[in-house]
């Protein structure tokens, strides 16, 4: 059913676009309202009162629903296609009063028929259309030049049933129609379109909208809702400004259901036994891809350790390399020296080793001396990492007692009316430069000469007393003017003295921010020091450890020179064989650097490609688990409710598609042509909710 569902959408989408495009047809028949039926046949047509029937012809029939915009019905045209492929010379039709009598016998010749007309029966589907503007109901018209979230509900009301025997008891089955509604919307008008069981279309200026739903369906298969929900409704819901929307088509069609097979219905069994099945390779799949994802996750969790295991491989591998290069050549020069010289010069060997052996003995004794140098310079510096927490927190500390004494120091510039920030070790030099830019402003300046004449002007009863007092004697006027030049002597004054203090407070600041940045330096190169010991640490603690490991080697170094020495006495006598398996020895080592040379290359590519493994751990670690997490969706989404459908009484849902399928057959016209066999479709227009 799934596969044929998706194709009625694509279907019904494209049916959509030709009747949009189309448009002009219906709205030719929408202004036909002639009360004549219209007939056209190839042939000279004549009406009879009755004709025999010997065989059926087939009928392909529109109905035609011209609705209002709350999908009331308003008008029913019928428009019939018969074709009589030559089997009939006359076809009977009894109508429910197509605008002519009621019934007609039409003289065929063997020739198609088509004719159309109004009709007033019971449609066998009812169409209401429902409005919401943010959550409220609304009516279309009132609906029209709003803005807001509007809902549009398409629902549909299965009103054709059949009353069929099912088990022996008599049951009410619905015609099973699919229901497609389709609309294109504006996109100036229309945004955030969404439509439930369905598909939207956008093509940069309309959006194409097509829903579909199965009224009465769900009751006919007595399908359980919590188990598959079969829609009966289509609903549209868009964010819109302006509102207004263009007519609507649906199409409603039973031939979907009508063409099935019902054969392919009877066998039950084989397919509870494949939904067992099912479940259980869903299960061992789900454990599968679970135990996928867990491995591939400590598989990249340990990439890194992988990674730098390789690295150092391939750091030995060039060792080796190296090493084997300079071993077909000490070879090579062994095999000429023991062949030519060893034998002769045995004394020499032996003295040579004794050489070697004291030599040895000197490098292990400095190489211990060594180690312990480096194990005291590394414990040296472990020490001196342990103040650095202290050291760090001192200086912030200290940092911390500066800026507390400067945010007191600045606080006394908020009596100008400036804003003062909280400095602190991040912002403190922003803070201060931007107090220093704001006390030489000119804004600053201004309001501090306003402060200045407000305080004055608030003296100057006093100041006017004072100057009656020297003046006394003389007219109001003078004392006035006298008065007003004592204030403004006394704001200039004032002025002055304030800017000058200003201007010692901006040296202030700007010798406050000078500490602080020496301070500053101080502290971020302390901070930078106490790192650099860290650092220094961790590599003295390196170099201790190899050292420990090359102490060691020199001592085995030295054990071996000792049982060298003792052994050149048999040696001289060996050198014979030796000479022989020194040229073997050759050959082997030039072999060898040869296979050195190529297992480094290899396991240098390997090294250069860990990276892209990584990567490629990563992407199939994530890749595993969307896997993961998708077949558990597909089995709870999916699986599941397959199986809880085929586990329900299955042979019974079979039992009643079989049934709801004959209806679908039985229903072939709505016009009732007598004696024809064919399909009905119906299409409801309503109108468009614009302004007249």
């Amino acid at each position: 059913m799934s596969k044929r569902y998706k194709k009625l959408i694509t279907l019904g989408i494209c049916g959509v676009l030709v009747i949009a495009s189309a448009g002009a047809g219906l709205y030719s028949i929408k202004a036909n309202n002639t009360d004549e039926t219209a007939l056209d046949t190839t042939e000279t047509e004549s009406v009879k009162e009755d004709s025999d029937e010997s065989e059926q012809v087939a009928e392909d029939e529109t109905v035609y629903v011209i609705a209002g915009s709350d999908g009331e019905t308003e008008k029913v045209i019928v428009s019939d296609w018969i074709e009589n492929a030559m089997t009939q010379e006359g076809v009977k039709q009894t109508s429910y009063s197509m605008d002519s009598e009621n019934a007609k016998v039409w003289d065929t010749d063997g020739n198609d028929i088509s004719y159309s007309g109004n009709i007033e029966e019971e449609l066998p589907v009812n169409l209401s259309v429902s409005y919401e503007l943010d959550g409220e109901p609304i009516t279309a018209e009132e609906l029209i030049g709003k803005s807001g979230h509007v809902t549009i509900r398409f629902d549909y009301d299965n009103q054709q049933t059949q009353t069929v025997s099912i088990d022996g008891k008599d049951e009410t089955i619905y015609v099973p129609f699919i229901m497609l509604t389709g609309t294109m919307l504006d996109n100036d008008v229309f945004s955030n379109v969404e439509v439930s069981n369905g598909k939207l279309i956008n093509d940069g200026s309309r959006t194409i909208v097509a829903g579909i739903a199965m009224p009465g369906l769900q009751e006919d298969l007595a399908l359980d809702q919590d188990t598959i929900e079969l829609p009966d409704y289509v609903e549209i819901s868009a964010d819109v400004e302006n509102f207004e929307m263009q007519n609507t088509v649906t199409v409603a069609s039973n031939e979907l259901f009508s063409d099935l097979d019902t054969s392919q219905l009877d066998s039950t069994q084989d397919l509870e036994d494949a939904m067992d099945q099912l479940t259980e390779a869903m299960d061992q799949l789900l454990d599968g891809s679970s135990q996928l994802y867990t491995g591939l996750s400590t598989l990249l969790e340990k990439s890194d350790t992988l990674i730098a295991g390789v690295d150092k491989l391939a750091q030995g591998a060039k060792q080796l390399d190296s090493g084997a290069d300079k071993l077909s050549n000490g070879t090579d020069t062994l095999y000429t020296q023991v062949h030519n010289k060893l034998y002769k010069n045995m004394p020499a060997l032996v003295e040579g080793v004794s050489d070697l052996n004291s030599g040895a003995k000197s490098a292990k004794e400095g190489a211990s001396k060594l180690y312990e140098g480096t194990k005291q310079l590394s414990e040296g510096l472990s020490e001196l990492t342990t103040y650095n927490d202290s050291l760090n927190t001192g200086a912030k500390e200290v940092f911390e007692t500066l800026l507390t004494a400067a945010n007191t120091q600045i606080a006394a510039l908020a009596d100008y009316g400036i804003e003062v920030p909280t400095l602190t070790i991040d912002n403190y030099s922003t803070s201060l430069s931007g107090l220093i830019k704001t006390l030489g402003s000119d804004t600053f300046k201004s309001a501090l000469k306003s402060k200045v004449e407000a305080e004055v002007e608030a003296n100057r009863d006093t100041i006017k007393a004072q100057v009656e007092e020297s003046l006394a004697g003389e007219d109001e006027d003078t004392i006035n003017a006298a008065t007003q030049a004592a204030i403004d002597s006394m704001v200039e004054t004032n002025y002055e003295a304030a800017l000058a203090q200003v201007a010692d407070v901006t040296s202030q600041l700007e010798d406050l921010k000078a500490s602080l940045d020496e301070y500053n330096t101080f502290y971020t190169g302390l901070a930078d020091y106490t790192a650099g010991v860290s650092s220094a640490a961790d590599g003295a603690a390196t170099i201790n450890t190899n050292m420990k490991k090359l102490k060691l080697g020199l001592r085995d170094l030295y054990n071996g020179t000792q049982t060298l020495q003792s052994a050149t006495k048999t040696l001289n006598s060996g050198v014979k064989s030796l000479d022989q398996g020194t040229k073997k020895l050759d050959q082997g080592a030039s072999d060898l650097s040869e296979g050195m040379e190529k297992l480094y290359k290899g396991i240098f590519k390997m090294d250069s490609s860990m990276p892209t493994l990584k990567s490629a751990i990563s992407k199939l670690t994530d890749g595993s688990m969307q896997l993961s997490e998708g077949l558990k969706q597909f089995d709870e989404q999916g699986i599941e409710k397959v199986v809880d459908l085929v586990g329900t009484d299955l042979a019974d849902m079979l039992t009643r598609a079989k049934a709801t399928i004959e209806v679908a057959k039985n229903y072939q016209s709505f016009s009732d042509l007598e004696d024809a066999a064919g399909d009905v479709t119906f299409i409801y227009e309503t109108d468009s909710v614009t302004e007249e």
